[in-house]
C-alpha cells in the first residue's frame, strides 16, 4: 500500500519496535501510542533527539500510556495490525516529507504524522508533556538546519552505509553549513553549504588541496552563493506554508484552500528558479 522503500532505515526500525510495543503490553492492535514508543527507542535518530531535546522520557509515557489503557491482558491473536489511525499517521508521514522537500519519510516525517493526525493518545500525550505539535515542528527544523537528518537519509536508498564508515565532521564546520543554510532558507543542509563552511573554516588541508587543483576560492565562494530571488522565493513559500497550516488549525478551510494554492504556484516558480541557477547553460 505505501513505498516503505522509501522509509529510512531507522524509520523502518521503529515500526518494527512498534510491532514489538504492541506484542509488550498484549494488546490485538498497533496504535500510535506503540509508534510513539518505538520513536523513543530508536536512539540514534532525528525523532528521538527531538523528544529528548524536550524533555519526554520514556518511562513517562510509559506511565502515560498505561494510566491511559491498563496494562492490557494476554490475546491469542497471532497476527497484530495496524488500527485505522496508524495508516493515517503513515500517510500524513509521507505527506510532512512531500512538504518539506524530502524524498525519504524518515523518524522526524512520523514523529509530525502523529501531532498531525492529532486524535491519538501518542499526540495527547505528547501535548500534555509539553511536546506538542508547534514545539516539535520548531525543533525538527532547528536540528535539520544544523544537517541532523543526513545520517537517516543516507541509509533511505542506499546500503553503502554499512559498508564506509561514518565521516567524522568538525562540529564547527556543521554549525557554520547549518548557519549557511538557514541563511538560503534551505531546508536541509547539503554538500554546498558543507563546502562553503569548509572554505570559511580552519581546515587548512582542504583550502590547500583546493589552492593546489588552481581553485579561485573567491570565485568558488560566489559560485555557492543562492541569488537572493531564490532565497526570497523559500521564505515567501515557509511563509504560505505556515499561514495553510494556521488557518487549516482555525478549521478556516477558505484561508487555507486559498494559502494552498498560493503555495503550490511559489512552488512551481521555485523549482523553475533552482532548475534554471542550478542548470546555467541549459537552454
Amino acid at each position: 500500500m505505501y513505498p516503505f522503500e522509501r522509509f529510512t532505515e531507522a524509520a523502518k526500525r521503529v515500526l518494527t519496535f512498534a510491532q514489538e510495543e504492541a506484542q509488550r503490553s498484549h494488546s490485538g492492535y498497533i496504535g500510535p501510542e506503540h509508534v510513539l514508543l518505538g520513536l523513543m527507542r530508536e536512539g540514534d535518530s532525528v525523532a528521538a533527539s527531538v523528544l529528548n531535546n524536550l524533555g519526554v522520557e520514556v518511562t513517562q509515557v510509559r506511565t502515560s500510556i498505561e494510566a491511559i489503557l491498563g496494562t492490557g491482558g494476554r490475546t491469542g491473536i497471532q497476527q497484530i495490525i495496524p488500527t485505522s489511525q496508524v495508516k493515517k499517521v503513515i500517510e500524513v508521514s509521507f505527506e510532512e516529507a512531500r512538504r518539506m522537500g524530502d524524498n525519504y519519510v524518515g523518524t522526524e516525517h512520523i514523529l509530525l504524522g502523529l501531532h498531525v493526525e492529532g486524535e491519538n493518545i501518542a499526540s495527547h500525550i505528547l501535548q500534555d508533556i509539553g511536546a506538542g505539535r508547534d514545539r516539535v515542528r520548531a525543533e525538527i527544523e532547528r536540528l535539520r538546519a544544523a544537517g541532523a537528518s543526513t545520517a537517516e537519509e543516507a541509509t533511505a536508498t542506499s546500503g553503502l552505509s554499512e559498508r564506509i564508515p561514518a565521516m567524522h565532521i568538525p562540529s564547527e564546520v556543521l554549525a557554520r553549513a547549518g548557519q549557511r543554510a538557514t541563511t538560503e532558507e534551505a531546508r536541509k543542509v547539503d554538500g554546498a553549504h558543507l563546502l562553503w563552511a569548509l572554505l570559511e573554516s580552519d581546515e587548512a588541508r582542504v583550502r590547500f588541496a583546493l589552492l593546489e587543483a588552481g581553485a579561485d576560492l573567491d570565485r568558488l565562494r560566489e559560485l555557492l552563493m543562492l541569488p537572493e530571488a531564490l532565497i526570497e522565493l523559500r521564505r515567501r513559500l515557509r511563509d504560505a506554508e505556515a499561514e495553510r497550516r494556521k488557518a487549516s488549525d482555525k478549521h478556516d478551510y477558505t484561508a487555507a484552500g486559498s494559502a494552498y494554492e498560493r503555495e503550490q504556484q511559489l512552488r512551481a516558480e521555485l523549482a523553475k528558479l533552482e532548475a534554471e541557477w542550478s542548470n546555467p547553460g541549459a537552454s
